[in-house]
């Protein structure tokens, strides 16, 4: 099921690439809710996701307003990053991107279609069972997934889609070997907020 052409072949890659970039909104008393300064608010989407300790995590975020999607607001992307432990060179990080979903989709539908390209992307694809829950009154699919060896970008994944009305979330975490921050990763998942 196509998704907004967000999934457009080439398109969803690990660094979106702007024209326009917005700047990245920090006030909280607008988004509605507690946060502080690890705290990321989109003003535009009506979300936040906490950063995890500063000594170790990072973010950044891209927002490109001369690009719209379908629910007329911006593309936009937030990649949340670790720090390489000692001896190792891989940075384990979580992508977050923002997407219009069609009025009868579904979690269960976002995340096949997410899956479907997932299948397609990603050599030797191998899937765990999704999970699912809710999060601040939002439904979440979670799922695993391990593929061949790629030394940039990690052989585990931790998946998950947020459909939060007609928005949904997409989160993919990386990770390498024993480099998978997973409990960070669905912690971050857990503390998102909606407005």
């Amino acid at each position: 099921m196509p998704l907004n052409g967000w999934w457009r072949p080439g398109l969803l890659c690990l660094v979106l690439v702007t024209s326009s970039c917005g700047s990245i909104p920090t006030d909280s008393d607008e988004a509605g809710s507690e946060s502080n300064d690890r705290t990321y608010v989109d003003e535009n989407w009506g979300f936040q996701i906490d950063i995890p300790d500063s000594s170790t995590w990072g973010y950044s975020a891209q927002t490109s307003t001369q690009d719209r999607l379908a629910n007329g607001l911006p593309r936009t992307e937030v990649r949340i990053t670790q720090v390489p432990g000692e001896g190792s060179n891989f940075w384990p990080s979580l992508l977050l991107q923002a997407n219009a979903l069609d009025g009868d989709e579904t979690v269960e539908s976002f995340a096949q279609g997410v899956e479907l390209y997932y299948k397609a992307t990603y050599m030797g694809y191998q899937p765990e069972a999704k999970r699912y829950y809710q999060v601040a009154g939002a439904e979440v699919a979670e799922w695993l997934f391990t593929t061949v060896r790629i030394r940039t970008r990690g052989d585990r994944y931790m998946a998950a889609v947020v459909k939060d009305n007609r928005k949904g979330y997409l989160l993919l975490g990386s990770g390498l070997g024993s480099v998978f921050p997973l409990e960070n990763y669905r912690e971050m998942v857990s503390s998102m907020k909606f407005r």
